[in-house]
């Protein structure tokens, strides 16, 4: 699915407007990825602030189960106690047993 598509997927997303915001440049709603390459950076962090509000907003209006909250509790004390530590995900992606 290409930017466009996955901003019109949501009912007319930031996304699309980022894409087709007027500025000093007109950019369409339906660019291809050598497209955004070509992007100067500004614009690229427009639509990548654009792409996460978009992700953030679902998540922030879902509610933990109390599980889960109680799980997340136990592994930040763990980190905070010495018990466990952090990863970070370049260290960890190859390890799963996934492809």
């Amino acid at each position: 699915m290409g930017l466009a598509a996955a901003g019109r997927a949501g009912g007319g997303s930031r996304l699309v407007k980022v894409l087709g915001a007027p500025g000093p440049e007109r950019y369409p709603a339906n660019m291809t990825t050598d497209d955004i390459r070509a992007l100067p950076v500004e614009r690229k962090i427009q639509i990548m602030e654009a792409i996460w509000a978009d992700f953030r907003e679902p998540f922030e209006r879902s509610e933990i189960s109390p599980q889960q909250k109680e799980l997340l509790d136990r592994r930040r004390a763990q980190v905070r106690e010495g018990a466990a530590r952090l990863l970070d995900w370049d260290a960890v992606k190859g390890t799963s047993g996934g492809p």
